[in-house]
């Protein structure tokens, strides 16, 4: 077996990988930025646009899980410890999030949504709906089920991918 390891049970060769590598570096960001730029002219119609798209993920992140300690936002969003702290003081002095002291770690602080910060995600989520809506009309309806589904196949390898990541990290502890 290569460095690779296998693909759907056949060897995967290097020039095959090094396409799926230039694909996700170049299409998958590509991808996101189609998808939630917006097509008006007028940008100020909405404050999504206020927030940048880290701080609209780690408010999405909290809508689900309430709170998360400061290192699991940034561990799940992929951002540095500088990178979080410039987000969470902007998203903490506008009321959408607050620091919250664990209560059995003094050394962890959560971070929680507030329901500024609910309101906020609920209204932006229409505008973000529709805007994708709108970008994704050329598609017909078989070419959106595709699409789904693709990228249902996408979540779940990136799901097995952070499992096995966690995984191995586990190991090593």
């Amino acid at each position: 077996m290569n460095y690779y390891g296998y693909y759907h049970g056949d060897e995967m060769k290097q020039e095959e990988m090094d396409r799926l590598i230039d694909s996700l570096l170049i299409y998958m960001p590509m991808f996101y930025k189609k998808l939630t730029t917006s097509k008006e002219t007028d940008l100020t119609k909405s404050s999504y646009k206020k927030r940048t798209a880290d701080q609209y993920q780690i408010l999405g992140l909290l809508e689900h899980y309430k709170f998360l300690p400061i290192s699991e936002i940034g561990r799940r969003l992929m951002l540095s410890r500088p990178n979080m702290t410039a987000h969470l003081d902007k998203l903490v002095s506008e009321g959408l999030v607050e620091r919250i002291p664990d209560e059995t770690d003094r050394r962890v602080i959560n971070i929680g949504i507030t329901q500024q910060g609910l309101d906020y995600i609920k209204e932006s989520r229409k505008w973000v709906t529709n805007n994708i809506r709108d970008t994704l009309k050329v598609l017909n309806n078989d070419e959106l089920v595709k699409m789904y589904s693709c990228i249902e196949t996408i979540k779940s390898k990136i799901l097995m991918i952070e499992g096995d990541h966690h995984d191995r990290i586990n190991k090593r502890i």
